[in-house]
């Protein structure tokens, strides 16, 4: 399906004129032509993506996340975003320990590079980015940026008084020692799917993740009833922050 138009256009144009400079007269030559033309990119635009659609070699629409990091409680999230039906890829570079067991989701453990990376992230629309290593968390909000686009970009800091450009995730939950914290108490990654429930944090149950019945995910989930076929990746056991919590993060 490469544009092949401008050389039947030349290869005509000059047939026309040698046919003419040999005494004869095809005007219809040229316009023929290009009414060929015309016509096969028609017939391509209309027919490309349907043909493609049954051949099974059409592109689908991004739907699953990253997630980069090697924390325990990432590799539980990425469990269950897994189980509710969505695609995830988790980026641990260097992390070849975790690469020989079997696990529900793509593991990348090579280098955080664009030539390295980027591949990887077909058809990924979120990412979250949790490492604890500070440059690994610039490098890869760089990368994904490029490969995703910003508004499906989510940095989860080390500290609530880190900086950063990219969006927070969780609302209430602002960094990962505060969710290691929470964890550390006993709350835990579960998955909610019932028809019209209402993940809130004021329940003690915090909405992280929401994966859709298309398998498409959202890492901005807003507290309403779940539609059917909706599941919503909850932290259960979520408690708020103490005033004194927030303030061993960045003191004074």
């Amino acid at each position: 399906m490469a544009p092949r138009g401008i050389v039947a256009a030349a290869t005509s144009a000059l047939f026309a004129l040698q046919i003419e400079s040999n005494g004869e007269n095809f005007d219809q030559l040229v316009p023929i032509t290009f009414a060929v033309i015309i016509g096969t990119a028609v017939i391509y635009g209309l027919t490309g993506l349907p043909v493609a659609k049954l051949l099974g070699v059409a592109k689908g629409k991004p739907r699953g996340i990253v997630l980069v990091g090697r924390r325990p409680w990432l590799l539980a999230l990425a469990d269950e975003i897994s189980a509710a039906g969505a695609g995830v890829l988790v980026v641990a570079t260097g992390a070849y320990d975790l690469a020989g067991s079997a696990r529900p989701y793509r593991l990348y453990t090579g280098a955080l590079s664009d030539a390295d990376l980027a591949p990887a992230l077909d058809g990924m629309s979120h990412a979250l980015i949790a490492s604890d290593n500070d440059e690994h968390n610039l490098i890869a909000t760089r990368i994904c940026v490029d490969a995703i686009g910003r508004s499906g970009v989510f940095v989860l800091p080390k500290s609530s008084g880190t900086q950063n450009e990219a969006r927070t995730p969780f609302g209430a939950l602002r960094s990962q020692t505060h969710l290691e914290r929470q964890v550390a108490r006993g709350a835990r990654f579960t998955t909610v799917d019932e028809a019209g429930s209402v993940v809130s944090p004021d329940g003690g149950r915090l909405g992280t993740v929401l994966v859709a019945a298309d398998g498409s995910v959202r890492l901005d989930p807003s507290v309403r009833p779940l539609r059917e076929g909706e599941s919503m990746i909850a932290l259960e056991g979520f408690e708020p922050e103490e005033p004194h919590e927030q303030s061993e993060e960045h003191p004074t």
